[in-house]
C-alpha cells in the first residue's frame, strides 16, 4: 500500500495478509459478547416488566416463569410514586430520609478514603523502611480482589 509520499508501508499489508483466518474467531467473540450482554440485560428487563405489574399478575409472572405473562396489559405506572411513599409514615419522608444518609455515608467514606490513602501513599513513595516493598504488595493484592471477599 502506498501512502503520500509513494512509500510502501509493509507493516498494514502484513496484518491485513495475516487476518484472513481471523473472521471466525471475531465472530464468535461477537456472539459471546451478545450473549454475555443478554445474560446482564435480561435480570434488568425482568425487574422493570414485573414492576409494571399489579401485585397479583407480578407474583404470577414470577412464579410460574411464564415469559407471555411478564409483559404487562396495561402498565401500573404509579407503582413507582407509591413505593416511594410507603417508605416512611409521611408522604416522600422514607425517601428522602434514605437519600440524606446515603450522602453523608457517602460523603464520609469518600473523604476518608482520599485522606488516608493519600497520607499512606506519600509514606510508601518518600521513605523507605524494612517490609516496604512486602506492605506495598499487600496493598496492591487487596486492590485487587474485590470488597466481598
Amino acid at each position: 500500500m502506498n501512502d503520500i509520499n509513494g512509500t510502501t508501508n509493509m507493516k498494514f499489508d502484513s496484518v491485513r495478509a495475516g487476518a484472513v483466518g481471523g473472521g471466525l474467531t471475531r465472530t464468535l467473540s461477537f456472539v459471546a459478547l451478545v450473549c454475555g450482554t443478554a445474560i446482564i440485560i435480561f435480570p434488568l428487563l425482568w425487574m422493570v416488566l414485573v414492576s409494571l405489574q399489579t401485585p397479583d399478575r407480578a407474583q404470577a409472572a414470577t412464579v410460574s416463569g411464564d415469559l407471555t405473562k411478564l409483559f404487562p396489559s396495561d402498565p401500573q405506572w404509579n407503582n413507582f410514586p407509591d413505593a416511594l411513599t410507603q417508605m416512611g409514615s409521611v408522604r416522600w419522608k422514607g425517601f428522602f430520609d434514605a437519600l440524606a444518609n446515603s450522602i453523608v455515608v457517602t460523603t464520609l467514606v469518600v473523604a476518608g478514603t482520599v485522606l488516608s490513602s493519600s497520607l499512606v501513599g506519600f509514606a510508601l513513595a518518600r521513605i523507605r523502611f524494612r517490609g516496604n516493598n512486602a506492605l506495598f504488595l499487600l496493598m496492591l493484592a487487596t486492590m485487587m480482589l474485590p470488597g466481598q471477599v
